[in-house]
């Protein structure tokens, strides 16, 4: 059997390696299960590098052979034949993967839904708007395949990682603890439960305005269950 690996997208980005700005291509492919040793490779680099592991939660082989069988994909970006990013899609259906399970919605919609899972960029190549990239495909990727609700987790720590996500317009549904071991994740990380249907046209209008620190889970919580959403972040005030 003969895999075929699709061509997404091609260009040029620049290279911070060494302290030094080079030009390089790139290319975006759709992976197969072949490359998965390629994204395990890069995973765990950018997982030994941090400083705080709360913000990243990590996924296993068999996490990516599981959900690509189920329709799941991973888009890769090649320099040099190294992957250098990549971004993981699932499909999760009535699983309690299902982030839509967290903020109470009906089954028609949970079978719906995408799950936009794990993101990275390696050091080298942060800068080039790679996370944008990656998510603006994905998202016409789910559309062509007839899915529309989007979520995705992101931790109150990962600023930057949550204005990429926003800027997708997806909006701060939920909070709460996720990952976790026990049966309720009281030992889980802290994760933002983003949401966006494209069914939907974006409200760009809103009143009775909040701005609560990004580390105050408590407020958040509360306003959140109260019929809040979380629809801008401040990078430099660190609110939301």
């Amino acid at each position: 059997m003969v895999k075929i690996v699709k061509l997404i997208d091609f260009g040029k980005l620049v290279s911070r390696a060494n302290g030094e700005k080079r030009e390089k291509e790139f290319e975006m492919l759709m992976l197969d299960d072949s490359k998965l040793d390629d994204v395990m490779k890069l995973q765990d680099l950018i997982y030994s590098n941090l400083r705080d592991k709360d913000i990243f939660a990590t996924d296993t082989k068999e996490d990516y052979l599981k959900d690509m069988a189920s329709g799941g994909f991973v888009l890769g970006v090649y320099v040099d034949k190294e992957l250098i990013s990549y971004r993981y899609v699932s499909f999760p259906g009535l699983s309690e993967k299902n982030l839509g399970l967290d903020l109470g919605m009906h089954p028609e919609a949970l079978m719906s839904s995408a799950n936009l899972e794990t993101t990275v960029v390696h050091p080298d190549f942060r800068g080039n708007k790679l996370q944008k990239l990656t998510l603006d495909h994905a998202i016409e990727l789910i559309k062509e395949r007839g899915y529309y609700h989007l979520f995705s987790t992101v931790s109150p720590k990962n600023i930057f990682s949550l204005a990429n996500v926003m800027s997708a317009d997806l909006k701060v549904k939920g909070l709460k603890k996720k990952y976790g071991k026990l049966p309720d994740n009281s030992d889980g990380k802290w994760r933002f439960i983003l949401h966006r249907d494209l069914k939907e046209e974006v409200c760009a209008e809103y009143g009775n305005l909040l701005s609560l620190s990004l580390t105050d889970f408590h407020s958040q919580v509360k306003a959140l269950k109260g019929g809040y959403i979380g629809h801008q972040v401040d990078r430099f005030d660190q609110k939301i």
